[in-house]
């Protein structure tokens, strides 16, 4: 398959995702703890944030808890969902991205990513992996600031929303 056939058929494909808009997300369940416990919890579990060594000495983790590394004091500013390919829910999206959101609200840095653009990032992610591309690196969205400009283009978000 020839490099454009590839391009279109992803694009199609993205297209086709539908109904996946961060702003058509009206009923978002979580709540800010932000205590050693962990950050926030959300409609499903719990959502830890840190550095590796802190997401490594959790020892209570359920399926349904959220691990994000905080990679904030990176060269390239960063925040990474681990196992990000298994939320594929649009709400329980919408639910992640708002907390991370309220973290850096929280703990100031200079990392600086929209919500809406992390949303077109996440669903490209997903996409991506579930087309088994590279799924080493596809299983987790990070949000890095040099991303920004790539996913707040105007076509890919008229084609990743309804």
């Amino acid at each position: 398959m020839t490099r454009r056939k590839k391009i279109l058929s992803f694009l199609l494909a993205a297209w086709m995702l539908g109904n996946f808009s961060y702003q058509n997300q009206t009923s978002l369940n979580y709540e800010i703890i932000d205590n050693e416990e962990c950050f926030a919890h959300y409609s499903r579990g719990r959502v830890f944030i840190g550095k590796q060594d802190i997401l490594d000495s959790l020892s209570d983790i359920s399926e349904n808890d959220i691990l994000i590394l905080d990679g904030r004091g990176d060269e390239d500013p960063n925040i990474r969902v681990l196992s990000s390919h298994q939320i594929e829910d649009p709400v329980i999206r919408a639910e992640i991205l708002e907390i991370i959101k309220e973290y850096e609200i929280n703990h100031p840095s200079s990392w600086d990513r929209t919500i809406e653009a992390m949303n077109v990032e996440w669903i490209v992610h997903n996409l991506l992996y579930s087309m088994n591309y590279k799924q080493k690196r596809t299983s987790e969205v990070d949000f890095n600031n040099k991303d920004e400009k790539i996913y707040r283009k105007e076509f890919l978000r008229y084609i990743i929303h309804d």
